[in-house]
């Protein structure tokens, strides 16, 4: 490998399972995973502009997100084998943040060119983008603890930590202040 452009992400979808994912050599995204041994390296294709983002929602099933070339949302997964690139559009200014929290469910989270967090989930078939607001000066990272919620975090304006969650139905942004 040459150069990596970004942070990793990683997931497991099962029992001594590991995939990694990185923004690599020619801005394609690479991939190596472990099952009992690492395996070598993979590209993947595509031209990322972001730290790629990962989740899964069943065993054999990875949904990979990033920015793509004209910082649109870009998606590609692999339920037996690996599925080409497809545009869900936006507009991203920073990677990604991406979650399952039941079987056949994603939430994406992005900082749009407004700094609001948009929002766009699977369900069966892509929502639309809805803003969630707030003014974020960072990516989105998001959790799932139990099915039906969320918790998602950014750096606020002030450089602290802001928090909304979902539990059915969308709390206020939260300031969890600065170390």
């Amino acid at each position: 490998m040459d150069v990596f452009q970004a942070a990793p992400a990683a997931v497991s979808w099962g029992h001594n399972r590991i995939d990694v994912f990185i923004n690599g050599p020619q801005d394609a995204l690479w991939h190596k995973w472990w099952n009992g041994k690492w395996s070598g390296w993979e590209s993947l294709g595509g031209v990322l502009t972001s730290a790629p983002t990962v989740s899964s929602w069943s065993e054999n099933r990875l949904d990979i997100f990033a920015r793509g070339t004209e910082n649109s949302l870009i998606h590609k997964w692999y339920d037996g084998g690996w599925s080409h690139w497809e545009d869900l559009e936006g507009k991203l200014t920073e990677s990604p943040g991406a979650v399952s929290w039941a079987h056949n469910r994603i939430d994406v989270f992005v900082r749009g060119n407004d700094h609001n967090m948009w929002h766009k989930w699977w369900n069966g078939k892509w929502s639309g983008w809805e803003s969630l607001g707030g003014v974020l000066t960072s990516a989105p990272t998001v959790s799932s603890w139990s099915e039906n919620r969320l918790d998602i975090f950014a750096r606020g304006t002030e450089n602290s930590l802001i928090h909304k969650w979902y539990d059915g139905s969308w709390s206020h942004w939260e300031d969890l202040g600065q170390p």
